[in-house]
């Protein structure tokens, strides 16, 4: 079980690296489960990402007059409906 949905043992997999949790320390979102290393790799480029678009707004002065703020992976997930279980460890 993964929160509400239940899975195989072998069907149990990361959607990135294919290979089959065992460990049972995953993170669940929209996208589907990740391994927690695909995960935080993941996670760094979405950081990496927003703080280089950050930084771009803040170089052309903002938008509209607006103050520019450096975003987040909180902001990300919010922004893109993106449901993060991140470390979800499960129980037997």
């Amino acid at each position: 079980m993964a929160g509400e949905d239940s899975y195989h043992a072998h069907c149990f997999k990361c959607k990135v690296c294919k290979n089959r949790i065992d460990e049972l320390v995953f993170a669940k979102t929209s996208s589907g489960i990740y391994c927690m290393k695909c995960h935080n790799e993941r996670m760094i480029r979405i950081r990496k990402h927003t703080q280089k678009k950050a930084e771009r707004e803040r170089a052309q002065g903002g938008s509209g007059g607006s103050k520019s703020r450096e975003r987040t992976a909180r902001d990300y997930h919010r922004e893109n409906n993106v449901s993060c279980s991140s470390y979800l460890v499960l129980t037997c």
